[in-house]
């Protein structure tokens, strides 16, 4: 029986593709073009996520490295360039820090029970109303 061969890698040269892989997402802020760079399977950065919690802080931290250099590039390109692609930029961090840059709308209502109440019977009143003079005449069972 032929038995498949398991390939190895030491510890070692591990070591070395987490560390290409830090270097590269810190440069390109995209998981799947560093696992390219460093020739290693998304499946096996998710797997060195999972287990390796200084690895996964490293990445945090590279993530984060790469948010900050937008920002630089973004103002650069408010202060420096004649006609940047503001918009792009705007995606991109968008994109990448939503926390920090994502447009949001704000509503803040104060609203109390009876007024609930009051709009809660309005609608059964308008539903009710609407109901009875909407019944054909055979359903009435004769009344009017």
């Amino acid at each position: 029986m032929a038995t498949a061969a398991l390939k190895f890698k030491p510890s070692s040269q591990i070591r070395h593709a987490k560390k290409a892989w830090l270097i590269a997402y810190a440069k390109c802020g995209k998981v799947l073009r560093s696992c390219a760079i460093v020739d290693v399977h998304r499946s096996t950065y998710q797997h060195w996520r999972h287990t390796d919690e200084l690895f996964d802080k490293e990445a945090e931290a590279a993530r984060n490295w790469y948010v900050e250099y937008l920002e630089d590039l973004a103002d650069k390109l408010a202060s420096k360039i004649k006609n940047p692609n503001v918009t792009a930029l705007i995606f991109r961090l968008n994109a990448e820090a939503p926390e920090k840059y994502r447009q949001r709308q704000e509503v803040h209502m104060k609203i109390t029970d009876s007024e609930v109440d009051t709009e809660i019977e309005r609608e059964l009143a308008m539903r009710s109303s609407n109901l009875l003079t909407n019944v054909p005449p055979h359903e009435t069972n004769g009344h009017p």
